[in-house]
């Protein structure tokens, strides 16, 4: 059973030397013929493997606190169909906006730089392994901030007006003529079977430089959704 902070994003060296930890945690766990243990892992040279009864308290207490990567094993005697995660996010004081869509843009960005110009560039991204992304950082990532305003009023007893919504220039599909859709893809696997997801977000950008792709072209690639009117036929 695995629980693991957000530092730990996929090809950084904190995953590695965690993957490093657990891989000689097992070798010790074979070497001794222990059934059980608990990893408590925070950096490289920073971690301790504990076993049922080890007294946790005193010299390990400060590497417990600071562990912010977790593996505990079990001998189950039988193979698994595959090893459970859970996320943990620590929480900060005081605390500090989420910035998932940054993170997003970045790799959408290093992307960007792959596709030819003056041509269709559509990005898959598969995005199964980034723990609590959520649609509303997708589209905060791709269109930009949500802004809500509203009318202002004459006095301080009159009602507010009417509230309108839009989305401010930070997308990041807006600055770019590259890439005519981002198509994000999620992966599920239960009972031993994949299912897949795709949702496609076509540009937003209205330059005349950027190439638009139709509904029936957009539709091959996954679900448009309630993002119809971005296609090159409904577009503005």
């Amino acid at each position: 059973m695995l629980t693991l902070g957000v530092d730990y994003e996929p090809g950084s060296d904190k995953l590695r030397h965690a993957i490093a930890a657990v891989l000689t945690s097992l070798n010790v766990l074979r070497d001794r013929g222990e059934r059980e243990a608990t990893l408590h892992f925070a950096g490289q040279g920073d971690a301790v493997l504990l076993f049922p009864g080890t007294d946790a308290s005193g010299r390990y207490s400060g590497i417990l606190q600071r562990a912010d990567f977790v593996a505990r094993f079990e001998q189950l005697d039988k193979e698994q169909a595959g090893t459970p995660a859970s996320f943990l996010k620590q929480v900060k004081h005081p605390p500090e906006p989420v910035k998932d869509h940054e993170r997003l843009k970045k790799i959408l960005n290093n992307k960007r730089r792959q596709l030819p110009s003056a041509s269709r560039g559509i990005i898959v991204l598969d995005v199964s392994e980034l723990f609590m992304l959520s649609d509303f950082s997708v589209e905060r990532a791709l269109y930009g901030d949500l802004l809500v305003g509203f009318q202002r009023v004459k006095g301080p007893e009159e009602p507010v007006g009417e509230t309108a919504s839009w989305r401010n220039n930070r997308g990041f599909l807006l600055h770019t003529s590259r890439v005519s859709a981002v198509v994000i893809q999620k992966r599920n696997v239960q009972e031993e079977e994949a299912n897949i997801k795709r949702q496609v977000y076509p540009t937003n950008r209205a330059d005349s430089d950027t190439i638009r792709l139709s509904l029936a072209e957009l539709e091959r690639f996954g679900a448009v959704e309630d993002r119809t009117h971005l296609s090159a036929e409904n577009a503005p």
